[in-house]
């Protein structure tokens, strides 16, 4: 397949192709030769057109300058090779093309534009600042770039850390879990893929109600009000903050854990990539025969699984048809969900006496966090969920809990983020005000005193 080069040309629209023009000056005066000239056009929109059949004939086109709008314009998306666009282009490139990618996704799964809902449009304003101030967008777009290979193979990827805080990677389809607070989606039709309500999925959504107060953690723990109809409302939404993966103007790093059969496959792949061409400084570096590193991200071929294997326990990835299903198989299978099957863990679940059965899909994230955590499961824990009634999603189990806790009492962004990151590190927090000091919920400092070490909400 040949590349050409188009230099296109105003009043009248005209263009001229680099196959019929053998030096640059050439160019320069292509316009004093009618035989260089391959087409004049009255509008804009026949111009289009006549690219866009040079894609069918199965040309790579690489407009110049700023013309690059007049073929994402009017030729359709599928005729193009956005890899030509991306490595002649910059990332102004890149930058459009995930925000649309993020608006179709809002269509498909809300029904609206990202302007339409205060919240949503925040959010998303917000974690984009946090992309481009931190220099994650390169990142981000590989990561894009990986998932939809993934797909499109038919094999599982999973993020760990607290990718899943970002609502723009759940858009984008590199993660699973919609971090928004728990809200309903008013649908005729949705389906699910892989066990999580997807934005891939066949959809004519109309309405978002975000719940204003709610002691559920997790949309999938609010009542399923389906209809026989197959029009009602589905529930979902984790109530994650996206400043747990972007709390400082650092970049976030991010680790995806892969099938281990594909280490080889991969590094085929990421060296023919035109990503890696055009920003060299990325450098691919194989630190072993289970590890690839770049940039910020980190691969991990660790996953012992074949194509389709989606519903392996240990990976806690059920198919179901809805959240009301998701919840109900969590709860039932919470012991093989929560433990692993790992006799320490086990053992730790039992060391100060029975405990109650998760009575939620909140109860069962909460208590793995409990437990995977160090300094967070100990008598005086069980001793206020056994004896005084406590949940388990009232304790401290992750960085989000001791985040959401400081803005719960007037405490900064960047403030909370610092006091999130000493408690999880086992430091307490730096500063206790007399507030939190005379608060209902006063018994959590004493709490932060004890932790050692949390995990993001998200990686559970």
């Amino acid at each position: 397949m040949s590349t050409i080069y188009l230099y296109i040309c105003e009043a009248p629209w005209c263009f001229y192709r680099s196959d019929r023009l053998k030096t640059t000056e050439e160019l320069q005066h292509a316009d004093e030769d009618p035989d260089r000239l391959y087409g004049e056009y009255n509008t804009e929109e026949e111009l289009g057109a006549a690219i866009t059949e040079l894609f069918k004939d199965g040309y790579d086109l690489l407009p110049c300058d700023d013309y690059i709008d007049i073929v994402k314009k009017y030729c359709p998306p599928e005729l193009i090779n956005w890899d030509i666009i991306f490595f002649h282009g910059g990332e102004e490139e890149i930058s459009q093309y995930l925000l649309s990618q993020v608006e179709t996704a809002l269509l498909n799964k809300y029904g609206i534009d990202p302007y339409s809902d205060s919240k949503i449009n925040k959010r998303l304003i917000e974690e984009w600042h946090a992309v481009e101030s931190t220099g994650n967008l390169i990142d981000i777009f590989a990561l894009y770039e990986i998932a939809e290979w993934m797909r499109r193979e038919q094999y599982p990827f999973w993020l760990t850390g607290g990718s899943g805080a970002s609502f723009l990677l759940y858009l984008l389809g590199i993660t699973r879990c919609n971090p928004l607070p728990p809200h309903y989606t008013v649908c005729s039709h949705i389906n699910v893929l892989d066990g999580h309500r997807s934005h891939y999925a066949k959809v004519t959504p109309k309405v978002l109600w975000f719940q204003k107060e709610s002691l559920n953690k997790s949309g999938f723990d609010m009542p399923q009000l389906s209809q026989q109809n197959e029009i009602g409302l589905y529930a979902d939404g984790h109530d994650i903050p996206w400043q747990i993966l972007w709390p400082d103007d650092e970049p976030s790093f991010f680790e995806i854990r892969l099938p281990f059969c594909l280490f080889k496959t991969f590094k085929e792949w990421l060296n023919n990539h035109w990503l890696f061409r055009k920003y060299p400084e990325l450098k691919i570096e194989y630190s072993s025969t289970d590890r690839i590193h770049f940039s910020h991200i980190q691969l991990y071929f660790s996953l012992d699984v074949k194509k389709n294997a989606y519903t392996q326990k240990k990976f806690g990835v059920i198919k179901a048809c809805d959240g009301a299903d998701v919840t109900k198989m969590v709860v039932e299978h919470w012991r093989d969900l929560v433990i692993h099957e790992t006799d320490a863990l086990a053992e730790r679940l039992s060391a100060y006496g029975d405990v109650p059965e998760p009575r939620s899909f909140s109860d069962v994230i909460y208590l793995f966090g409990l437990l995977h955590a160090t300094g967070c499961w100990d008598e005086q824990v069980v001793q206020q969920i056994t004896q005084h009634g406590s949940r388990y999603t009232d304790m401290i189990a992750f960085k989000d809990d001791v985040y959401q806790y400081l803005k719960a009492h007037g405490v900064s962004d960047s403030d909370a983020s610092l006091g999130k990151r000493k408690v999880s590190f086992g430091h307490g927090l730096p500063e206790i005000t007399e507030e939190m000091q005379r608060s209902e919920d006063c018994w959590i400092l004493n709490r932060c005193e004890h932790i050692r070490h949390l995990f993001p909400k998200a990686h559970a």
